[in-house]
């Protein structure tokens, strides 16, 4: 799939837009493979079914704690812990509300690119001259579900996240 990332990197460079008096790129992520690739184009399947896995996988690591929870707390997280783990927890979990991206982006994307924004986010298209339904259509495909995606996968990765940290009785 290089001939893929090399195409989404081109086109990466092609697709920035104007917004506010700053250029703003697309993130480099499969979520804006999603954004500027066809509905039935590989890439698009792929970028897919990478998303499909990533939710796989945090389901698994979300399920595991529960199922095999014999402490009578959800998830088996300690109730006492010395404070250097108290604080390790504190800042870890400050770090990862921190960088999380994946939750804020999609939200600034779609302040930006909003359906009723046709002059910004038509430029993630090669369409012209869409009609009403079309531009719906497309914005719902471009911008609306690779976004949502994102979001749900940023909740479910912050989620996991915060639980692993719980988890730990010392640093």
């Amino acid at each position: 799939s290089a001939r893929a990332l090399n195409q989404f990197t081109a086109q990466r460079k092609s697709k920035e837009f104007v917004h506010e008096m700053s250029v703003t790129a697309l993130s480099e992520d499969t979520f804006a493979l999603m954004k500027i690739q066809g509905l039935s184009t590989t890439t698009y399947l792929f970028s897919y079914f990478i998303y499909t896995l990533q939710i796989l996988l945090l389901a698994v690591v979300l399920a595991k704690p529960l199922a095999s929870s014999d402490d009578p707390t959800i998830f088996d997280v300690p109730f006492r812990v010395d404070w250097y783990t108290q604080i390790g927890q504190f800042l870890a979990i400050i770090l990862i509300v921190a960088t999380s991206k994946d939750v804020v982006m999609p939200f600034r994307e779609l302040s930006i690119l909003w359906i009723s924004n046709y002059s910004e986010w038509k430029k993630l298209l090669y369409q012209e001259n869409l009609t009403p339904k079309q531009k719906i259509n497309a914005w719902m495909l471009h911008v609306l579900l690779p976004n949502i995606l994102q979001i749900v996968e940023g909740f479910a990765v912050f989620l996991a996240s915060y639980i692993i940290i719980l988890q730990s009785e010392d640093i």
